[in-house]
């Protein structure tokens, strides 16, 4: 079957999905499209996700009833649609014509295969995926966890595809790279840093409860802080209790590039999120700048 036209729906459009539409785009032309179903979130754009240039191939269907409608009849006639985190309302019709589409998808099961008797998900899961199971339906997996989970609903058996993330990949000079590293360190120190919202199941208090460890072993080191969050006040609490003070610095949201700018001067890049969040982005973005 050849492709000649590509459909991918998701909630918005970001940076960490501009590289691979990017390459789409450059494979297919006018006849790729990104439907955006909904603006970014608040918290997001407070993050400086959104603030860069919308490519041409970004439809919003949320500006207008032409672009919603524009973006249902992609979702029927396009020869391959990827369906993200979007309305089921725009590919209802094509998996009623068995048409090829694969979702985009970590794992669904993060809590636990207990999730799937819940009675409400029990019903989403059944519409969305069982009953769809002998169609040309399949799973582009975003995580290790996915398909193993997808196995025990007992659907998208062998129709599971690894895939993952791509942000956007950074050309370094690594010498040049390790030097600037070396130049922005704190009194020489190793830097570390973590970036994100301060969210529970983002775990940042690990990394101080780390540095604890680490500074009554005696190493010599600086921790950095990129973000904000509903656990700031606890994290700073911590540096107090631990007497990090010298140590932990912390800075407001910044800019997608902004934050990748600081990855390439630390040494060391830390997430410690729990499996209640999927793989993030971060990782790939920080190996990138050498940390």
């Amino acid at each position: 079957m050849q492709i000649s036209t590509l459909t991918f729906f998701s909630n918005y459009f970001n940076h960490h999905q501009k590289a691979l539409c990017d390459e789409w785009f450059r494979i297919f032309g006018e006849n790729f499209t990104f439907v955006e179903t909904e603006p970014i979130e608040g918290f997001r754009a407070n993050m400086g996700w959104g603030n860069e240039e919308v490519p041409s191939y970004v439809l919003k269907t949320y500006l207008s009833e032409e672009n919603k409608a524009k973006a249902i009849a992609l979702g029927v006639d396009s020869d391959l649609v990827v369906m993200g985190t979007a309305p089921e309302e725009f590919i209802t019709k094509r998996l009623k014509q068995d048409k090829l589409t694969f979702r985009y998808s970590e794992r669904p099961l993060k809590e636990g295969f207990i999730k799937f008797f819940i009675p409400r998900l029990t019903v989403k899961y059944h519409k969305l995926h069982i009953k769809n199971r002998k169609k040309q339906l399949y799973i582009l997996a975003a995580s290790a966890y996915t398909a193993s989970d997808y196995k025990k609903m007992k659907c998208y058996i062998d129709k599971c595809y690894k895939f993952g993330y791509f942000p956007q990949f950074m050309q370094y000079d690594i010498q040049q790279l390790m030097k600037e590293k070396h130049e922005h360190a704190v009194e020489g120190n190793t830097t570390i840093l973590w970036t994100g919202r301060m969210l529970k199941l983002k775990r940042p208090d690990l990394l101080l409860h780390a540095a604890k460890r680490l500074k009554d072993k005696g190493y010599h080191f600086s921790v950095k802080f990129v973000g904000d969050g509903e656990e700031r006040e606890h994290l700073i609490q911590l540096v107090n209790q631990y007497g990090l003070n010298d140590l932990v610095s912390f800075q407001g949201f910044l800019s997608p590039i902004e934050a990748r700018e600081e990855m390439a001067k630390a040494n060391i890049y830390v997430m410690t999120s729990n499996f209640l969040e999927g793989w993030g982005s971060v990782i790939y973005e920080g190996l990138n700048a050498g940390c």
